[in-house]
């Protein structure tokens, strides 16, 4: 099949989830009971009223002392007055974006870069979170950014401001995302010591400090320990989670298989997938996807000390943190289709992947919205505008 015909199917399934998501989030405003209301949303809220500074907020729960720069996206949606809802719903688009560049960046064509976006984004455990108030797909948009900016480094003093904004809004989003930057910056270490000097470092220091190290610094000033209510020795903690990924794992193989699967489908054998291409040396394996592969298993082996539980939608819950793994993996498997003429087998399976999520209530009028948004978006790849966009890329890695 043509792939850009099998894009063109998977777009508008897509836009289909999207704006039926809108109609739900808008006619149900108020987000369901659990984590957002919990912490989500207080952070949010204490964002704005000034109280994030407060030693002793008032609320109790301790989960109140972490990180919030990606909360403050939810912030700015309460100031505005908009549904709560809708904010997973724009952070989802904005993650299909930045992993479109993602694509291109790695020499995907326009459309078949939209085909790995798309494919992606359409897995249920994306479209689970498109009403819900969290922040792991904004963790997903700037893990994919980050990858974009380390991959294509540049000595300039505009760059290193983009990447101490987004490194910076990554360590601002939970405590173990410093660890995946730790993870970035050792698999792009070539790229990081090219950009050292006095100046840049300084210019990369600024956003990189108010927007992540800020939050530790705070905790560390009121509660003398800056991962709080994480454990580490000789500070004061206040322990949450007992069971780890790799745990629940060990305990409920069959379980945890089948959170797998029920999120990922057979995309989860991405994984054994790519550690075949590795260990019998694949023609792709070159420098760049090497990098992939370490960030996809360097990130797989901090997901399995990630929180979970033994009720099965806790693990299915907690697959949410493995979007830092699949997304190189993901990405793998496309440059691998890309160089045996098999990205038709992409878009085939990246269709029936979504079989499943077929089940959605239909409302017709929503093709009213999604047929010109649609028509736009191809009128726009089969334009110049797609093919400038391609070319600034190429450049940019030349």
């Amino acid at each position: 099949m043509n792939i850009r015909a099998l894009t063109i199917s998977l777009l508008f399934f897509f836009l289909y989830q999207v704006f039926y998501a809108g109609f739900i989030g808008i006619k149900n405003p108020i987000p369901a009971l659990g984590d957002s209301f919990d912490y989500h949303i207080p952070i949010s809220e204490s964002i704005l009223d000034g109280s994030f500074l407060d030693p002793h907020p008032a609320m109790s729960l301790p989960q109140r002392y972490y990180p919030g720069s990606t909360e403050a996206i939810n912030s700015l949606l309460i100031f505005l007055h908009v549904p709560l809802t809708l904010s997973n719903l724009l952070a989802i688009v904005v993650l299909s974006f930045s992993l479109w560049r993602l694509g291109l960046s790695y020499g995907l064509s326009k459309y078949y870069s939209l085909l790995f976006s798309l494919s992606f984004c359409s897995l249920t455990v994306i479209l689970r979170w498109l009403n819900a108030v969290s922040i792991d797909v904004w963790v997903a948009v700037l893990f994919s950014i980050s990858i974009i900016l380390l991959k294509n480094p540049k000595k300039t003093l505009k760059y290193m401001l983009s990447l101490g904004i987004t490194l910076g809004a990554l360590a601002g989003s939970k405590y173990p995302a410093l660890l995946t930057i730790l993870l970035l910056l050792l698999v792009f270490r070539k790229s990081v010591l090219s950009l050292i000097s006095f100046k840049r470092v300084i210019i990369f220091l600024i956003p990189f400090s108010i927007l992540g190290l800020f939050w530790y610094v705070r905790n560390y000033i009121n509660l003398g320990n800056p991962v709080f209510p994480l454990c580490i020795p000789f500070f004061p903690c206040q322990k949450l989670f007992s069971d780890t990924v790799l745990s629940i794992s060990l305990q409920y193989p069959v379980l945890m298989f089948n959170a797998f699967f029920s999120e990922y489908r057979f995309w989860a054998l991405s994984l054994i997938f790519t550690a075949v291409l590795w260990i019998k040396k694949s023609a792709i394996m070159n420098e760049d996807v090497k990098k992939l592969w370490w960030l996809g298993i360097g990130g797989f082996v901090l997901f399995l000390f990630y929180p979970t539980g033994y009720q099965p939608w806790i693990m299915v819950s907690s697959l949410r943190y493995s979007y830092p793994v699949f997304i190189p993996f993901f990405l793998i498997l496309f440059i691998w289709a890309k160089k045996y003429k098999r990205e038709d087998w992409m878009g085939i399976f990246s269709l029936l992947n979504t079989l499943p999520v077929l089940t959605m209530a239909f409302y017709p009028k929503i093709l009213v919205l999604i047929l010109p948004v649609g028509l736009s978006i191809i009128y726009l790849l089969d334009s110049g505008r797609g093919h400038s966009t391609l070319s600034k890329v190429k450049k940019r890695n030349s």
